[in-house]
């Protein structure tokens, strides 16, 4: 008598199971192979792969498989966006994830390069508490004493930068562990007045270029591996007087100062990683700029744009206007344009002021058609410009969305769209190019998490749920009243976000301030 294998003994035991009744249940399941069985966890939702992979470790094995979460990204997340291009033609014979065109993706095929493993189960929790607004929340203590204003912070790849003259120039994960990382005081220097990030930086060696009030302004480097801040570059003070906006994306360096003065440099590498005296491209000077103001640096194939973002007067309402400067790879002016809207009695609507330049003085315009039936609109309390979409946002609990348009014959900036959602006055807001904007009042902490996309023009349609409240765990019931009354403060207006997190500045009772942070993971 041949001995049977030890794995078909114990598939046979699963075969037949008695239940209660008495009735034997037939576990069909487990006579399949797991290439069948992840064949029909592929019809299932992720609510009932979540439930399977809590019957048996094989189960949670195949549940967990990367094809099926991706598959279920892109069907969650990636199609319903391209469903709403016109035009867009979807089969439904396109089930396996893989055969899928890049171009469908959207701005998400980033995620399918080749050569990087990615954990789409992860992704899809992530994006899916994006949308849902669920999160946790944590506060970090940047200052155990008041620190002098300004207080300037940037995020940029999962690092928070601050800037204050009293600890000088600080790093800070804004990942789980949440923890310090570096500082760099500021001896003998200006109270700091602006600072950028080179968006052009590798990833595990920013730049970070800090501006002060007398004009003179600092080249850092931070290394990710030690942990440390390095002085590459101090360029001197300047008679044109503070720094109110910087733009750094490497090899160009953008500043403008308080008398409306734009700066354009070109910087180079020299050995110990040092950056070489910078070269003073052009000067450019307004006389129309109001805060608030933007400036955006944003490279292209062969070329760079400089865009500058501002709100402009008029008597019953406010502007808001776009200036192009577009450098070709070796930093000479190809052309320069400006577009501005103003609410004409049908809504927000754009004209083109004229657009001649002069490489030593430029000057924007500084009146804009209106009708009396324009409402009067409060000023703007922050801008924020990411091709292509500007976003305002305002005092009466509202946000204004701008479609900007620009390509090689003109630039226009199309009707606004009024964003409602928020109970109190707004006080910052970000943008970025994909469409996904995040906006926090100004007491009470209420983020909201937008999807612009659909929202102005006519390439998609609006989504049902553009706007998305964040709410958080709450905390403890345990803690006093006395400490939640103590915990109240005021954001500042400064808000940024990436991948995985939000990240806002609130100022708290005698000027204590603390970065909040809004996990997504």
């Amino acid at each position: 008598m041949t001995k049977r294998k030890v794995r078909e003994a114990v598939l046979e035991s699963r075969v037949t199971k008695r239940s209660k009744n008495g009735e034997q249940r037939i576990d069909q399941l487990s006579r399949l192979s797991d290439e069948l069985i992840l064949r029909v966890f592929s019809y299932l939702t992720t609510t009932e792969l979540n439930t399977c992979q809590r019957l048996s470790r094989k189960y949670c094995d195949i549940a967990e498989d990367s094809q099926l979460w991706k598959a279920a990204y892109y069907a969650h997340f990636v199609l319903p966006r391209a469903l709403r291009v016109p035009g867009y033609k979807y089969s439904l014979n396109e089930t396996n994830a893989n055969s899928w065109k890049s171009q469908n993706w959207l701005g998400d095929e980033i995620l399918r390069e080749p050569g990087k493993i990615k954990n789409w189960k992860q992704q899809f929790i992530l994006r899916h508490n994006w949308s849902m607004g669920q999160c946790k929340v944590s506060e970090l203590n940047i200052d155990k004493e008041r620190p002098l204003p300004p207080l300037l912070v940037r995020f940029h790849d999962g690092i928070v930068y601050t800037a204050d003259q009293e600890s000088g120039l600080r790093a800070w994960s804004s990942r789980k562990e949440q923890r310090f990382l570096a500082s760099k005081a500021f001896i003998g220097l200006e109270p700091p007045t602006a600072f950028a990030v080179d968006t052009n930086s590798p990833k595990d060696d920013h730049r970070i270029t800090v501006g002060h009030r007398d004009g003179a302004f600092i080249i850092y480097s931070f290394s990710k591996e030690t942990r440390t801040f390095q002085k590459i570059y101090t360029h001197p003070a300047s008679s044109n007087g503070m720094i109110a906006a910087i733009a750094h994306c490497s090899p160009f360096l953008v500043t403008m100062t308080a008398s409306q003065l734009v700066s354009v440099y070109k910087l180079s590498d020299e050995s110990g990683g040092l950056v070489k005296s910078p070269l003073l491209l052009h000067s450019l000077r307004s006389q129309t700029i109001w805060p608030p103001l933007s400036i955006a640096l944003r490279p292209l194939s062969n070329s760079y744009i400089v865009s500058i973002t501002y709100v402009i007067p008029t008597i019953l309402t406010w502007a808001v206007g776009v200036q192009e400067i577009h450098l070709d790879a070796q930093g000479e002016i190809r052309q320069s344009r400006v577009a501005s809207s103003a609410y004409t009695g049908h809504g927000w609507g754009s004209r083109l002021p004229d657009t001649s330049i002069s490489t030593s003085r430029l000057r924007w315009p500084s009146s804009m058609p209106f009708t009396a039936a324009a409402p009067a609109f409060s000023k703007p309390t922050s801008i924020s410009y990411s091709h292509p979409y500007l976003l305002l946002s305002h005092p009466d609990n509202t946000l204004t969305l701008f479609m900007v348009n620009s390509n090689a014959d003109t630039l226009s900036i199309g009707k606004g769209t009024r964003l409602w959602g928020h109970t109190s006055s707004v006080s910052g807001a970000q943008v970025e190019s994909k469409g996904k904007a995040v906006s926090i009042s100004a007491k009470g902490e209420e983020l909201r998490i937008w999807q612009l996309e659909g929202t102005s023009g006519k390439r998609y349609l609006l989504p049902s749920n553009a706007s998305v409240e964040v709410k958080p765990a709450r905390r403890k019931a345990s803690q006093s009243t006395k400490k939640e009354k103590d915990d109240d403060g005021i954001m500042r207006g400064w808000v940024a976000f990436d991948e995985e997190n939000v990240v806002a500045l609130k100022e708290r009772t005698f000027g204590r301030q603390d970065l909040v942070i809004y996990d997504f993971t």
